[in-house]
């Protein structure tokens, strides 16, 4: 998985309120539209269950890690 491209929509979540809430309620696909990701990186943070910023956070780095493994 993109370190760089998973890092970018972080940023963007800590720095833009629509797109933290976009990426929160059901909006995700939408926004991430603008990033290179795979069809199965995309899936992975697609999949991610989460109701605040910190849960989405948490488990788009345990994406990030196990992806290392």
């Amino acid at each position: 998985m993109s370190k760089l491209v998973l890092n970018a929509i972080v940023t963007n979540a800590l720095v833009d309120t629509k797109f933290r809430a976009d990426i929160l309620n059901g909006r995700r696909r939408e926004r991430l539209a603008d990033y290179k990701l795979s069809g199965d990186e995309l899936n992975a943070v697609l999949s991610i269950k989460a109701e605040s910023l910190d849960q989405f956070i948490h488990q788009l780095g345990s994406l990030m890690h196990s992806a290392e493994a």
